[in-house]
């Protein structure tokens, strides 16, 4: 049976990703409300009753929280401070969001009431925005932006839903609702085609790859599709080139005509250059939280561990790399340990959305993405506690 403060869980997350997103557009009191009336409800009855547990809670949340104070010690290198502050409000906000749903989760079937509940909102939005009217987005115009108001951000929820829905078909589900997941597939996946998200394009290509082979395929055959994927890259041009001509994907997947020119006209290669250079130059305390902006009028560096190590320091970044190397070292654990008994494909699916967690942030920030941070919550959730009920469940 489901706890009530699961549900309750469940209904917040669904206001906190969907209304509040339309309330932005449409109320931002109500939106305002979400944030900032109901969100502090939730830390005071989910959060501090188990603060008196704090000895037992899973290590990453620590390791995330440190960034918090990783921040503070650098605040005298900050030059911008309302970005600086706005900044430390979304890592607080982040970490209680990651806490909240971790102290709304005792069993399996809470588990998954979160994830289904991520893939039904994900679904709202993504069906929402379809009918929305287009925004102006100048030479970008083709891509599809949607209720979030951004391209990239449309694509990295549509991703997620793929992930959720793959989550949910490993569970025993009637036909009808195992069609629907499958139908909700191909309609994400469509939509991050619209969005010319390259980044999430690519990962959803690796989604698939990885789902697939590691479903069908034990020992050599795993090496087999390595070589496969080399040949994958001209499979899906090709692909792109028959079926997608009229999508702005293709002209973004391949305006260039070399790597050289790649690299002259791609802003991005050059904003990680430049975030490089200030990793060497700053790198025990890094240039401050949010101070990116400066170096760069106005830009982004666009990427994950080397944004914490340039604005936090070398060991801001490595900390939070290590979130990443203990989730993956429980769940090859845990492979290791349930493989004989053959109850291991949902320990994969895991793992293809950490790595897919992991590959994101190469080209977009998740760091600090409230989004990506609850999946990061419910990673954590499934190896701390969960995975004992999950195989008596699933399958």
């Amino acid at each position: 049976m489901v706890a009530t403060k699961t549900k309750v869980a469940a209904i917040y997350l669904f206001m906190f990703l969907v209304v509040s997103a339309w309330a932005r557009l449409y109320s931002p009191n109500l939106n305002q409300f979400i944030l900032w009336g109901i969100g502090p409800l939730m830390v005071v009855f989910y959060i501090l009753p188990n603060i008196n547990l704090i000895s037992s809670w899973p290590r990453e949340y620590f390791l995330y929280g440190s960034l918090i104070l990783f921040s503070l010690l650098g605040i005298g290198n900050i030059t911008d401070e309302p970005s600086f502050y706005r900044y430390l409000q979304v890592l607080f906000s982040n970490l209680f969001l990651m806490l909240i749903f971790y102290f709304s989760i005792n069993t399996a079937k809470e588990w998954l009431l979160i994830w289904k509940t991520l893939w039904l909102s994900i679904i709202a939005l993504i069906v929402y925005s379809y009918f929305m009217k287009p925004v102006d987005l100048g030479e970008d115009v083709y891509r599809f932006s949607g209720l979030i108001e951004n391209s990239n951000g449309t694509a990295t929820y549509a991703r997620v839903g793929v992930l959720a829905a793959l989550i949910q078909l490993e569970f025993k589900q009637t036909k009808w609702i195992k069609s629907l997941l499958i139908i909700s597939i191909i309609g994400l996946s469509y939509a991050i085609i619209q969005t010319a998200s390259r980044g999430n394009f690519a990962n959803l290509v690796f989604i698939f790859t990885m789902y697939f082979g590691l479903k069908f395929m034990q020992g050599w055959k795993i090496m087999a599709l390595g070589i496969l994927g080399f040949f994958l890259g001209d499979i899906i041009y090709v692909l792109l080139e028959t079926f997608l001509g009229d999508f702005y994907i293709f002209d973004r997947l391949v305006k260039f005509d070399s790597i050289d020119s790649a690299i002259e006209q791609e802003t991005r290669i050059e904003l990680i250059v430049i975030a490089f250079k200030l990793m060497i130059d700053y790198p025990l305390l890094g240039i401050g939280l949010n101070q990116f902006k400066s170096y760069t009028g106005g830009l982004m560096s666009h990427t994950d561990i080397l944004d914490i190590a340039y604005q936090l320091g070398i060991i801001a970044g490595l900390t939070y790399a290590s979130i990443y190397f203990r989730l993956a070292k429980k769940l090859i654990d845990l492979y290791n340990h349930f493989k004989k008994i053959k109850k291991i494909s949902l320990i994969r699916i895991m793992f293809i959305l950490l790595v897919s967690e992991l590959i994101y942030g190469l080209s977009n920030p998740n760091w600090f993405l409230q989004l990506d941070m609850i999946v990061l919550s419910l990673l954590i959730l499934f190896v701390s506690k969960l995975y004992q009920q999950l195989i008596a469940q699933s399958i």
